[in-house]
């Protein structure tokens, strides 16, 4: 429940949210299995440049442990929302598993 209110919370005000994917082998026959997400202060979310004070920001930010399927929800509900501007690191390997994953695993 707190996972979907950090999610909902950056949603309404349409966040960058930085995001990093962590597994085995990214691309099409990778694992991923882990995701982490930080909203960010140094982006505006409008025009997408650089914000001069953009600060560091303190609100709580997301580890998602993908043998959870809670976490693969808030994974997906993230990857989804056109509310939020999502800057994720090494995306193409990353994508690539998210899109290819397995039948009996979907992420």
């Amino acid at each position: 429940a707190l996972c979907e209110q950090i999610v909902k919370q950056w949603e309404s005000r349409g966040a960058v949210i930085l995001g990093d994917l962590e597994g085995e082998g990214v691309g099409p026959e990778g694992e991923l299995v882990s995701a982490a997400f930080q909203r960010s202060l140094a982006i505006d979310p409008k025009s997408m440049r650089p914000l001069l004070s953009g600060g560091v920001s303190r609100e709580m930010g997301l580890l998602l442990d993908f043998r959870c399927e809670a976490a693969v929800a808030i994974v997906r509900r993230i990857m989804e929302s056109e509310d939020l501007c999502k800057a994720i690191w090494g995306a193409d390997g990353d994508v690539a598993a998210l899109r290819y994953a397995p039948a009996t695993s979907p992420l």
